[in-house]
């Protein structure tokens, strides 16, 4: 009973980290486009060029049915399933390991990379298909047989790949619990295989038949990746010119104070002294942030009324501190002081990162054989730990490209795990009373890694600061205030949270497509901005949701690209400046037909940092100018 208490606590936690602070990428607009097309009739692979995400695409555009034109049923379901995939993970590392502490860590590990929210069948898939193997092996059952079988059929609705890659995961795991045992083993595959055909086959014979199967935007990445243009390969974080590399601050809560332009460096070097303010780091050429060494209301009130002071973060006008996170508080109790180096910055820590996700299963698989020759493995955990590895492997190699900013979160569940049953195996007794000192050397071995991965991973995804924003930890009112806050916010109309008015550069943009077209018309974004579809509310033009990643771009489906926009209303075409010479190289059917119908109407930044070009029909009737873009409108609406 303890541990189910424990898994739900992971999950009511894992959910509230991620609502509190709700944040959605361009990316994920990619699914809400589609699943508004679905919404109104359009099919994948027929109406739209992406085939190969159905299930995904569905449950979005399932939301968006129950709910209208919104974003909380998708923030809701996604967070859910994000924090239902820690909690599987939870209760995976405690098997692997027999350790809850353990298995707290490697849930630790999977919150703490703040995977996207779309990313939610990368966290789900190696967790609840881990799961499945993991029950097979214990006991292989027909019923968990098609339990696996199921699972591998929902990997592949939700990514086609990923039903690839679970497959053979689920294959390595059937060959280890049957080893030796052939003719038992080809029975449970042929099942275990004629289930997962019987299953996905009238979807793949559907597409085959629309001819459409292959224009999923996986085939695209698929060609840069094995041309060699999209990997990453291993490297040594770069050693930072600033010196001390490792430095130790006094714990206690921060606060940013703005000084006046006129405070001179020894004036602030003496004011730092009297009001005990404990450098962190330079925000800017004014602003520091400090820990508050005394945090006394009356020093606080004169700190922010000292005529040196422009403004102050984290401090009421009765000098009361707003928060203070409880790991800061119990540090600043226990006087553990705080670990600063230059080191610790995202960059370096995506390269380190990414060279222990890769490195991880070649050592598990190193560690795994260890235990195995000499006798120490346990009844199923060489399968266990193979379908981990195994898994583990395939997302590497998959999931990890050029952009680190926004792949590593993407194949931590393994990795998770393997680290904590690598942890645990150098913790484990050894069977001789005089390998103890090799226990204890393995084991502050295995300490340091499993603290230099957490400190690389709270400065790659900075999820200490994400927990300090989202005010968890903060009093339950508060908590309960900003959780109404965030789903008030959600539920409202998305176009006013993302461009109120008065807004500038794309948000402006967005507005202006809402405002100037009909609810009917259709829209065309040359380039990868599908939000824009989303935000102003209008279809799809030509069924392409992004002009990026060779979506759409073989020859025969441009010509379908145009054969579609000669037959609908899109008066309008945005192209971002800066993707022009891709769509130029990638799309010269399109551009074609693009240059040929439509007139540019105006390039700018309105008001932002990037520049577009505003491209209307010369067909199109114009009925007035909009006031605020001075572009042209093609609906009567005000």
């Amino acid at each position: 009973m303890l541990v189910w208490i424990v898994a739900a606590v992971v999950f009511a936690v894992a959910f509230l980290v991620r609502m509190l602070e709700i944040a959605f990428d361009n990316d994920h607009f990619e699914f809400l486009s589609l699943g508004t097309e679905i919404v109104n009739g359009a099919v994948p692979g027929v109406d739209f060029f992406d085939a190969s995400r159905p299930l995904q695409q569905y449950l979005t555009a399932a939301g968006l049915w129950l709910f209208g034109h919104q974003l909380l049923a998708e923030a809701i379901f996604t967070v859910a399933v994000l924090a239902a995939g820690a909690a599987v993970v939870f209760l995976l590392g405690l098997e692997l390991t027999g350790s809850m502490s353990l298995g707290l860590i490697a849930a630790t590990f999977v919150v703490a990379m703040l995977p996207r929210l779309y990313s939610y069948p990368k966290i789900i898939i190696p967790a609840a298909g881990l799961l499945a193997c993991w029950r097979y092996i214990d006991r292989p059952t027909p019923w968990r047989l098609t339990a696996l079988s199921l699972v591998t059929v929902v990997a592949f609705y939700l990514r086609f790949d990923y039903g690839a890659f679970f497959g053979l995961t689920a294959a390595v795991a059937l060959i280890a619990r049957h080893w030796g045992a052939w003719r038992e083993f080809l029975t449970v595959a042929l099942r275990y295989g004629v289930v997962v055909v019987l299953l996905c086959a009238p979807y793949v014979l559907f597409q085959l038949a629309a001819g459409e199967l292959t224009s999923g935007p996986s085939s695209g990445r698929l060609t840069h990746l094995l041309r060699g243009d999209d990997v990453v390969s291993l490297a040594m974080p770069e050693v930072p010119q600033e010196r001390p590399l490792v430095r130790f601050r006094p714990a206690g809560p921060l606060a940013t104070v703005r000084w006046r332009p006129d405070v001179a460096s020894d004036r602030r070097d003496e004011l730092e002294h009297r009001y005990s303010l404990h450098q962190v780091r330079a925000v800017d050429e004014r602003a520091w942030q400090y820990v508050l060494g005394d945090r006394s209301p009356a020093t606080l009130t004169r700190l922010l009324a000292d005529p040196s002071v422009d403004g102050m973060t984290n401090v009421d006008s009765q000098g009361r501190i707003y928060r203070e996170p409880p790991w800061s508080v119990v540090r600043r109790w226990l006087h553990i002081p705080v670990l600063e180096s230059p080191l610790l910055n995202e960059r370096t820590a995506a390269v380190w990162l990414y060279d222990v996700l890769f490195l991880t299963p070649l050592l598990a698989a190193l560690v795994l054989a260890v235990r195995v020759v000499r006798g120490r493995a346990r009844e199923g955990e060489t399968a266990k730990v193979l379908a981990a590895i195994v898994i583990g492997v395939l997302f590497n190699v998959s999931q990890i490209r050029g952009n680190l900013d926004s792949r590593l979160p993407d194949v931590i569940v393994p990795a998770a795990l393997l680290w904590v049953w690598m942890a645990w195996a150098a913790f484990a007794a050894p069977p001789l009373r005089r390998a103890k000192m090799r226990q204890i050397v393995t084991g502050a071995a295995a300490t340091v890694g499993l603290l230099a991965v957490w400190l690389a991973v709270d400065a790659y995804a900075g999820f200490v600061s994400y927990l300090e924003a989202a005010e968890l930890f903060s009093s339950p009112a508060n908590v309960s205030r900003r959780l109404a806050g965030a789903i008030q916010s959600l539920r409202g109309d998305p176009l006013d949270h993302y461009a109120p008015p008065g807004s500038s550069g794309l948000p402006a943009l967005t507005r202006y497509v809402n405002r100037c077209t009909a609810p009917d018309d259709r829209l065309v974004v040359l380039g990868y901005q599908p939000e824009i579809y989303f935000y102003a509310d209008r279809r799809i033009g030509a069924g392409n949701v992004a002009f990026h990643a060779n979506l759409g771009a073989a020859p025969e489906q441009q010509t379908t690209i145009v054969s579609r926009l000669r037959q609908q209303n899109v008066p309008v075409v945005i192209l971002p400046v800066n993707e022009v010479r891709e769509v130029e190289q990638s799309y010269p059917i399109v551009k074609r037909y693009i240059d040929e119908r439509y007139e540019l109407a105006q390039e700018s930044g309105f008001g932002g940092g990037r520049p577009f070009r505003v491209l209307v029909d010369r067909k199109a009737a114009v009925t007035h100018t909009d006031e605020e873009m001075g572009l042209p409108c093609f609906t009567s609406r005000p």
